[in-house]
């Protein structure tokens, strides 16, 4: 007996039954929880809402994360750096995919079924789905987010843990983001000032760019329209590919400089670079849950969208970091733009870059400051809702927190203008725990694995807590010998 519900093929074979998922059937879980599904009329929309979302999964990975890749070469060596971004890359698509399906298991859970995993994982056996699971579900809802997965399996205190690291994360973004166009800047007005005139004045110079920026995203932060503020990152996130390739136009590998192959001292740092590259793990299941409300093809296309999305990330690291490393060779700044000679077209690049990057600030700052609110205040409020102390009150307190997170990122950047080492190191601290840490633990925490996936799955545990621990330590003391 098969009972249709809501969209959903549930088996009668069990106390739990089974989930019969394929790309002809309707498996939107969520629909279970009365949420709209999008219909289509023609093959047109459903190829519009396609590279939509597909544009969308790649933004949600690829910023401005390439700027720092040939610095990171540098710190590992050229084989040594393609070795580190293949191995990144691959195991951060591979934990992205354990998520995506430990969220639809658990969503599906909700309405009586169980979900076979034999269509999203490489073939190691099928596992079986553990019951019930180790913390209670709100079943009034679907799981749409990573923290509430890391909740229902394995508590609230590791969501507290979670918050902290994806907060430390995004921040670390901002103070990236603040350092590029701060040092950009600066080079810029300074390299033009003359000769008598420079003397000390260049901290100066940093100091009043530093504060002339925060001045002109202040207005742009507090904006609570989340439409408005992905269409400016948009806008910002097409403005930086556009500078991308101007930058690789730059680069002339006849003028090479001294590269080296192997750098094992210093690759945990690259490591931790790469993995902060992959800045879209926290939007994994967000936007998986967006795309569900439009069905199929977008829906049972995620997986593949999100392979493709991980290894065009780390394609662009890869080239833009092994051509800037052979054409600068040891002597790549953190910042590779600063390595460029001054001309009219690199000022355009250089420009064209800031303004990406400063309307990309906005949109980074937004979950920081919501995930901030949230474990203050308990409550967070993105829409003003009625009854809920007053539009005004909402409004003040969510942008005092934002204005005083930005401003701690301001002074950050301004006393430690360090691009790939801070990237490498909250990517260390940090990325490692979220990209392939958290992953293996909820999948554990759902699954029974079978001997050679569990070999598999504590390599991958023992690889994010080597970057952790190392990467972070030496990126720490080369941030400390720079003072």
């Amino acid at each position: 007996m098969v009972e249709e519900k809501k969209g959903i093929a549930v088996k009668d074979s069990g106390e739990y039954g089974s989930l019969s998922y394929s790309s002809e059937e309707s498996t939107d879980f969520d629909s279970a929880f009365d949420e709209e599904v999008v219909e289509y009329e023609t093959s047109f929309q459903y190829i519009k809402v396609f590279v939509l979302h597909l544009s969308n999964v790649i933004k949600s990975f690829l910023g401005s994360n390439w700027l720092g890749a040939p610095f990171a070469f540098s710190q590992s060596g050229i084989i040594l750096g393609v070795v580190a971004v293949l191995m990144v890359s691959v195991l951060a698509d591979y934990c992205c995919t354990l998520l995506v399906m430990v969220k639809r298991s658990i969503n599906e859970a909700k309405v009586g079924g169980t979900y076979e995993s034999g269509k999203w994982l490489p073939s190691f056996g099928h596992v079986k789905k553990r019951y019930p699971f180790p913390h209670n579900m709100d079943n009034a809802k679907p799981v749409t987010t990573y923290g509430e997965v890391v909740r229902v399996c394995c508590g609230k205190p590791a969501e507290r843990v979670l918050d902290l690291a994806l907060t430390m994360m995004q921040c670390s973004f901002l103070i990236g983001y603040f350092i590029f166009i701060v040092e950009t800047g600066t080079e810029m007005v300074y390299s033009n000032l003359p000769d008598d005139e420079k003397g000390n004045n260049e901290t100066f110079v940093r100091l009043g760019m530093t504060g002339l920026i925060y001045i002109l995203v202040v207005p742009m932060v507090c904006i609570r329209d989340i439409t408005m503020l992905g269409n400016t990152s948009f806008i910002g996130w097409v403005a930086l590919m556009t500078g991308m390739v101007l930058v690789l136009s730059q680069f002339d590998l006849h003028s090479a400089g001294d590269v080296s192959y192997f750098k094992f001292g210093t690759l945990p740092l690259t490591l931790g670079i790469f993995t902060s590259g992959f800045e879209g793990i926290a939007m994994v299941l967000p936007v998986e849950h967006s795309i569900r409300h439009y069905g199929d093809p977008p829906s049972s296309r995620y997986p593949a969208m999100l392979h493709f999305s991980c290894q065009f990330c780390g394609a662009c690291i890869a080239i833009v970091g092994i051509f800037g490393y052979l054409t600068f060779g040891d002597d790549t700044n953190q910042i590779v733009t600063l390595n460029l000679e001054q001309s009219p077209l690199v000022y355009v690049i250089q420009v064209t870059l800031m303004l990406a990057i400063f309307f990309t600030i906005p949109l980074i700052t937004f979950p920081a400051g919501e995930t901030i609110e949230m474990n203050i205040f308990g409550e967070t409020h993105t829409h003003n809702v009625p009854g809920q102390k007053g539009p005004i009150f909402n409004s003040m307190r969510r942008n005092a927190i934002t204005l005083i997170t930005l401003a701690i990122v301001a002074l950050i950047a301004f006393f430690v203008p360090q691009f790939g080492l801070v990237g490498g190191f909250v990517g260390a601290l940090c990325g490692s725990s979220l990209s392939f840490i958290f992953p293996i633990v909820v999948y554990y925490c759902v699954f029974e694995v079978t001997v050679p996936r569990l070999i598999f799955h504590s390599l991958i545990f023992l690889f994010g807590v080597y970057i952790m621990v190392t990467g972070s330590l030496i990126a720490m003391f080369a941030i400390i010998s720079t003072f």
